[in-house]
């Protein structure tokens, strides 16, 4: 049963969390937030539209060495996740709903189920929202996953738009700080 004073991470794996990395459980289980920073190497999906809507969306900038500072700030029932790629921010708030992990980028929500798969935390998409409200068709698809290693994780981020393929993938290698 959740406690009062579980982490987000601790409330949305429940019993899996145990099972995380050292690395991974130590940082989701800090209860007021961390920071981490590291490299990602950064690609579009190639086409103007592909990279406009990219630009649009924000997506972190392209390039293969793109420096990350993460900060995590925890709240009663949220996490406020800002992201900074080579000093350009991405800001995202994430809480729990029912057994999903909700991450809220500007207008548009995205839900996740949450899972420990060998020591790797596995973001499987689930559906988009806007206001609280399931959309019919999924707007962008974002898998992720981040897999522990002996001092911080390696991650895989995805994100994918119906009908036009891959906006931006950026994957690589995060310490916490």
């Amino acid at each position: 049963m959740n406690q009062p004073q579980d982490t987000l991470y601790q409330r949305v794996l429940g019993e899996e969390f145990a099972h995380l990395s050292p690395t991974l459980r130590e940082f989701h289980g800090v209860p007021h937030g961390g920071q981490a920073q590291g490299m990602v190497c950064v690609r579009h999906g190639r086409g103007i539209i592909r990279h406009t809507l990219a630009k649009l969306l924000r997506l972190p900038p392209e390039g293969e060495h793109i420096a990350v500072h993460l900060q995590v700030q925890a709240q009663e029932n949220c996490e406020i996740w800002v992201r900074h790629f080579e000093g350009v921010p991405v800001q995202t708030i994430q809480w729990q709903r029912d057994s999903f992990l909700i991450e809220k980028a500007g207008l548009l929500c995205f839900a996740f189920r949450v899972s420990n798969n060998e020591q790797t935390l596995q973001f499987d998409f689930s559906h988009n929202e806007i206001a609280g409200l399931r959309l019919p068709l999924a707007v962008l698809k974002v898998e992720a996953q981040a897999r522990g290693l002996e001092d911080g994780w390696h991650i895989t981020v995805v994100i994918r738009a119906p009908f036009l393929g891959l906006l931006a993938e950026y994957q690589g290698e995060i310490r916490p700080c």
